[in-house]
């Protein structure tokens, strides 16, 4: 997929946020950092995944277009319990931006990519060969 050039295109910074702490949204999208990303993987406890997917789903309505340019939601790895629930959010949302930890292969990528047709995917490869 082809994608217009964005605010992320040129980003020199990043500034991780739990999904669990949306009162940090907006204090992390006016920090300076070029981009900001909500983190559904790492900063989210294993009791609180569908809790994290809620508060991230209620707060969206309320963050701007321009804001959600701005916007990576990283979802939590291929082939765990928790990441065909986060595909369904992200494709509800329509995030802009889907990073995508512990890639392995194409076909994960490509997996996704059916269902978000709209999304432009950062795969992590974090996994040596």
């Amino acid at each position: 997929m082809n994608l217009p050039h964005s605010p992320l295109s040129d980003a020199c910074s990043f500034l991780f946020v739990p999904a669990t702490q949306p009162e940090r949204y907006g204090k992390a999208l006016a920090s300076g950092a070029d981009g900001v990303i909500i983190d559904l993987e790492d900063a989210v406890g294993l009791d609180d995944k569908a809790k994290a997917r809620e508060l991230l789903k209620n707060a969206w309505s309320s963050i701007s277009v321009e804001q959600k340019q701005r916007m990576i939601i990283r979802c939590n790895a291929p082939g765990t319990p928790f990441y065909a629930a986060d595909l369904v959010l992200a494709k509800e949302l329509q995030v802009q931006y889907l990073m995508i930890p512990k890639t392995e292969s194409h076909d994960q990528i490509n997996g996704a990519a059916e269902e978000l047709e709209n999304t432009a995917f950062i795969p992590m490869i974090e996994t040596p060969l």
